[in-house]
């Protein structure tokens, strides 16, 4: 339904999702789990889900990347990498006000 209206342009097929797939023997493709080496590049990251992580790996990955949030929801995200804000829809939807 979205591709069909009006903002259909500003529609992208990005799901925001960090996943490094890597060859695993019989299993053609595996996403990689990550752990602290990583912590860099997944806090550079745009993306705003990650897969894969297991605590009985590295569970320290987990606790870095909570700090760095917390930390963003206290003195406010990077505005170089912040999501832009979506601005007012170019038309009225039925039933709502302009």
């Amino acid at each position: 339904m979205m591709m069909n209206c009006v903002i259909e342009s500003k529609i992208t097929s990005d799901d925001l999702r960090m996943i490094d797939w890597v060859a695993d023997g019989d299993i053609k493709l595996r996403p990689r789990t990550y752990q602290q080496s990583d912590a860099a590049v997944l806090k550079a990251s745009s993306n705003l889900f990650a897969r894969k992580f297991d605590q009985t790996v590295d569970g320290e990955i987990l606790l870095v990347l909570e700090r760095h949030l917390a930390k963003q929801a206290v003195t406010g995200v990077d505005g170089s990498r912040a999501v832009p804000v979506i601005a007012p829809l170019p038309f009225t939807l039925k039933g709502t006000a302009a």
